[in-house]
């Protein structure tokens, strides 16, 4: 799409209806099969919609808002009770698995809603080994080369296990909408993109925009971070290489963001994340 249309409607597993504050909605009671479905975090949920409602904003349409409203309605389209018009539907309803007629019961593998059940090294069985959307876990492109290295590996007799600390989600809207780690946790703390010098050089529309660096932290180092704004997925790698490597808030503080990049918004959120946790720490009798 060229321009952002004025009507769209996403039919999901999950509700998408628009959030009147910033706390994510409780998914309903699922099925098994339908759980296969969503095993993406709950937070991309709202990232998602916050995208779609900034792009509304910069493309300066105001129905995709009137649609939202109707979109709780949605489900009673199925019953024929009811009618719900857009210009384009989103689908985003999930992927399951296809592990049915390729003879994994020959190999004595056993599939089910989720997919082939794998243990830290991907081993699905003797000499058999399982990447990709197939495994149930994380059904994300770069999971699946990920997991392809940590196979190779194994194979060539260097054990290896997978870690999914830190994975990174990204949503390709415009502006962009990234998450790692961790939704929630004891302490976080928020800078916004349009204190960050790089705006007025990259696009001054950013500079009115709700873009922001969220980092969550367990008091010593980062544990999940999530972010809106242009190119989102690119810097929010900082963080994912934080969480991984479990890197103490102190050195990530230490850390000189070239200037003038988005990367500079650590400066704000690590010294407010800091200041956080500081003022929450009890005083010594």
């Amino acid at each position: 799409m060229k321009a952002f249309p004025l009507a769209i409607l996403l039919l999901s597993v999950l509700p998408l209806s628009a959030q009147e504050n910033d706390s994510a909605q409780a998914p309903p009671q699922l099925t098994a099969e339908q759980q296969a479905f969503t095993n993406l975090p709950e937070e991309k949920r709202k990232l998602f919609m916050d995208s779609l409602q900034e792009a509304s904003r910069l493309f300066q349409q105001k129905r995709i808002f009137e649609t939202m409203d109707a979109l709780d309605k949605a489900e009673k389209v199925f019953d024929g009770s009811s009618e719900v018009r857009g210009d384009r539907l989103l689908v985003a309803t999930g992927r399951r698995p296809r592990v049915q007629g390729i003879g994994l019961e020959t190999v004595g593998v056993d599939a089910d809603a989720r997919g082939i059940r794998v243990d830290e090294y991907l081993r699905a069985g003797e000499r058999l080994w399982a990447i990709g959307d197939v495994t149930g876990i994380w059904p994300l492109t770069h999971t699946g080369k990920y997991q392809g290295r940590i196979v190779a590996a194994n194979i060539l007799g260097e054990p290896r296990e997978a870690n999914y600390e830190a994975v990174p989600r990204v949503t390709y809207t415009d502006p962009q909408a990234a998450a790692v780690g961790d939704a929630d946790g004891p302490f976080s703390a928020t800078a916004r993109v349009s204190e960050v010098a790089k705006t007025s050089t990259y696009t001054r529309a950013y500079a009115d925009s709700n873009g922001y660096l969220t980092l969550v932290s367990d008091g010593e180092r980062l544990t999940g971070a999530h972010a809106l704004g242009p190119e989102a997925g690119e810097w929010l790698q900082q963080a994912t290489l934080a969480i991984r490597a479990r890197v103490p808030l102190d050195v990530l503080a230490d850390v000189i963001q070239p200037f003038p990049t988005f990367s500079e918004i650590y400066l704000a959120a690590v010294k407010t994340l800091r200041a956080e946790i500081a003022g929450r720490q009890p005083v010594p009798a």
